[in-house]
């Protein structure tokens, strides 16, 4: 079962996430002419589905490594205008094209080079991450080369390499991440449960101060948690604290009904102008059911 997800993995990465038409039509973006190898990833379609519940009015929004698309911010500012975000990478490279992406785009995201909090002033209400988790003997195995930038230093693929045990930068990220959250801020994590369990997750973010508000939960493929500041009182009684969203177990009567009452996992905004014009409780067909599962 394993060798059988492994491959459906590999063959959806290869021929969707190359894909600029599948870009333009999950994201509702356009990707630079020159673009090539992969354009997304899991963690970012899983933010996409998931990241318009935590928006508010004028919501301050920070990407942490927006990659050479710049695609979850771009998506944001597109859906929701009155936001203002700001995206950064540590690879200077990885900005210039952001930024090249944004232009093509016609929106207002401010790209910046940083490594992870350095340099950044002020505080937001949302700060979206989706850490490289592969520990570096891991990448070594498969035959990826060291990469060195000055002033940097060397990793085995920057959006890949997590350090010695995978977890190097998302432990760097949990210990800085509450000097820069508003009162009641949150920040949304991406992680491969494979590389990182929910518990070892816990223990992490215990040890840095930060409790879970929800864990988003994409079978075997990702987990997005939703954290905030043990010091800010409020969160902890909100009835959806620390609740999975396990959409993948419910029953189908959880799908049927008007709109309002559609499973959530299924008003994620892919879909909401189809259940709001037609008032359907369920996807229109199979394709829709393929692609709701990215």
């Amino acid at each position: 079962m394993k060798r059988l997800l492994v491959r459906v993995n590999g063959v959806i990465r290869k021929r969707l996430f190359t894909q600029r038409s599948f870009i333009r039509l999950l994201f509702d973006l356009d990707v630079l002419a020159s673009a090539t190898g992969q354009l997304c990833n899991w963690g970012t379609i899983h933010q996409r589905l998931i990241v318009h519940r935590y928006i508010r009015h004028e919501t301050k929004i920070l990407e942490i490594g927006t990659g050479a698309h710049a695609i979850v911010a771009i998506f944001v500012k597109k859906h929701f205008p009155d936001v203002s975000i700001l995206a950064t990478d540590i690879l200077p490279e990885q900005i210039y094209l952001a930024k090249k992406t944004v232009d093509k785009n016609q929106v207002s995201v401010a790209c910046t080079v940083a490594d992870m909090f350095g340099g950044i002033a002020g505080k937001f209400d949302l700060i979206l991450f989706y850490p490289p988790a592969i520990p570096s003997h891991e990448l070594e195995e498969l035959g990826c080369k060291l990469e060195s930038y000055p002033g940097l230093g060397s990793r085995r693929g920057w959006s890949s390499d997590g350090g010695s045990d995978g977890l190097d930068v998302i432990r760097a990220f949990l210990d800085g991440v509450r000097g820069h959250l508003e009162a009641q801020g949150l920040a949304m994590v991406s992680v491969n449960p494979i590389q990182c369990d929910v518990a070892r997750f816990k223990k992490l973010c215990q040890n840095a101060g930060l409790l879970i508000k929800r864990i988003h939960r994409l079978p075997v493929i990702m987990n997005t948690y939703v954290l905030y500041s043990q010091a800010v009182p409020g969160h902890e009684s909100r009835p959806d604290c620390a609740r999975p969203d396990n959409w993948y177990f419910r029953s189908p009567k959880a799908f049927l009904g008007p709109a309002e009452n559609v499973n959530p996992f299924w008003r994620s905004y892919f879909f909401q102008e189809y259940f709001l014009r037609s008032g359907r409780g369920f996807p229109p067909s199979s394709c829709h059911i393929f692609l709701s599962c990215l």
